[in-house]
């Protein structure tokens, strides 16, 4: 799975033209790709930072805004990693 396209529905989710379902739903549709990764690829990790983050919003622990900020400093390690 490129990178690219992790970048775009990250950033489309933080730019408000996805829903926080559909990013969650396109992570986990693709859960096995992100599982083969090492825990150390900036993909795997951002994937791993998002998805713990939806889980602590179903329990309550945060709030939506912030997931949005866990999002957006996905974007920027994606970006420093240069794989977009």
């Amino acid at each position: 799975m490129p990178d690219s396209d992790l970048y775009r529905q990250i950033m489309d989710y933080t730019s408000g033209r996805v829903s926080l379902f559909d990013l969650q739903d396109w992570i986990t549709s693709r859960q096995e790709q992100w599982a083969s990764l090492p825990t150390s690829d900036p993909a795997a990790r951002a994937t791993g930072s998002i998805m713990l983050a939806v889980y602590e919003l179903d329990a309550g622990d945060r709030d939506e805004e912030s997931v949005r900020e866990i999002a957006s400093e996905a974007l920027k390690e994606l970006k420093r990693a240069q794989r977009v």
